[in-house]
């Protein structure tokens, strides 16, 4: 703990050290371009196939960047161990959700339940759209079938192959297998942020150590600072705003006549930590609801509209102004992010994307020969134009 302590009274006050001015960044060995991309393909394959322990893993360790300062000022103030200050924030954040379930499972539960029967409703008010759809398709096979011309139906009718249908596990056993995976992720999870909010500075302490020079010990501890301060403050704010978007679709949906107003706030609350596709679900079952609700179209397009327009006040006003400029990603890069991580990881890689992405940043930004990457996953908005700087100079 001294050691930390005396390297971030270093990276507080560099003039008042005796050592001489570091780097910038870390200076890494360049390997050749192909060991470095099967590195990556290696990488990636293990990230994979790991995924049923790499999921909790890195959920835990986002986590500890959100709840160790938590952690620390309950230490500071109360002047309680660190460990049963660890134990009581665990207690508190899984109590908190555990709550959360309990509340909202039953009218989930209702309305998984009405949905089936409510199918011919729906699909009645859905009639003219799927009429119109349903004209376009015979009238696209109508023109197929003159093309092939008379005999192409039986002859395709003879070349038809046999079919042979393989029978998977049964919804049952589908189910409790997904549920024992999600029980067992979950406490994995918990389990491993209980010990590492409970060791605190353990591993910071071991990394400083094992690093060869005081250049590397400085970066260690101010990487490991960085990330922990943006991450958690990132996340912090993303879990604010949403918590208020929650509130305010519950208010407007209940103001709107939607019944369990309250289940669809939480649900846009959820789902927004997922960029792009969190909206477009929200907006989904929004649409499904208000149309299983109403009877007239106006009625019915209303809900979905208020939620766009409440999307867009947090998108371009509420997130810009409280996120940390610097955690501004670029549009693209967190498209691709979400992309990609949803494809490896399925939902979980979705949540973890955008985080995944912002501490890759900050590791890129001070590492020597990564800061161009840094750049690139910046937001465009925030990197100052070179034209407009010749220009004033």
């Amino acid at each position: 703990m001294l050691q930390i302590a005396a390297v971030e009274a270093a990276l507080e006050n560099p003039q008042a050290s005796d050592v001489k001015a570091d780097p910038q960044a870390f200076s890494i060995p360049h390997p050749s371009y192909a060991l470095t991309g099967i590195f990556v393909l290696g990488l990636f394959y293990t990230a994979y196939f790991a995924r049923a322990v790499l999921i909790p893993i890195t959920m835990a360790v986002i986590l500890n960047f959100v709840l160790a300062p938590l952690t620390r000022e309950i230490t500071k103030r109360v002047r309680w161990p660190h460990p049963i200050s660890a134990v009581l924030v665990v207690i508190l954040f899984f109590g908190a959700i555990v709550l959360s379930f309990m509340a909202l499972s039953s009218p989930a539960a209702d309305w998984m339940v009405r949905l089936p029967n409510e199918m011919s409703s729906i699909e009645r008010k859905l009639r003219p759209i799927s009429g119109a759809v349903q004209n376009v398709q015979d009238a696209a096979k109508s023109v197929e079938d003159m093309a092939q011309g008379p005999d192409a139906k039986g002859a395709a009718a003879a070349r038809e192959p046999m079919q042979v249908v393989v029978r998977g596990p049964s919804l049952t056993q589908l189910f409790l297998g997904q549920t024992m995976s999600l029980t067992m992720g979950i406490l994995v999870t918990f389990g491993l942020l209980l010990f590492l909010l409970a060791s605190g500075d353990a591993l910071l302490r071991q990394a400083v150590t094992i690093a060869p020079n005081w250049t590397d010990k400085k970066k260690v501890v101010e990487i490991a600072r960085q990330t922990e301060g943006e991450i958690s403050h990132y996340l912090a704010s993303i879990t604010c705003i949403n918590i208020g978007i929650g509130c305010l679709i519950g208010c407007a949906m209940w103001w709107l006549g939607l019944p369990n107003p309250a289940l669809w706030g939480v649900m846009a609350a959820i789902l927004n930590f997922v960029p792009v596709a969190g909206p477009f679900a929200s907006v989904a079952v929004i649409s499904l609801v208000s149309i299983m609700t109403f009877e007239g179209l106006a009625d019915t397009i209303v809900p979905p509209l208020v939620y766009l327009g409440i999307h867009l006040l947090e998108s371009q006003v509420l997130t810009p102004i409280f996120v940390s400029r610097r955690l501004l990603l670029n549009p693209v890069a967190v498209l691709l992010s979400l992309i990609f991580w949803t494809w490896m990881w399925g939902i979980p890689g979705a949540l973890l994307a955008v985080p995944i992405l912002a501490a890759f940043k900050i590791a890129c930004e001070r590492v020597e020969g990564f800061q161009g990457l840094a750049v690139m996953l910046t937001s465009p908005t925030k990197i100052p134009d070179p034209t407009k700087e010749e220009a004033k100079a």
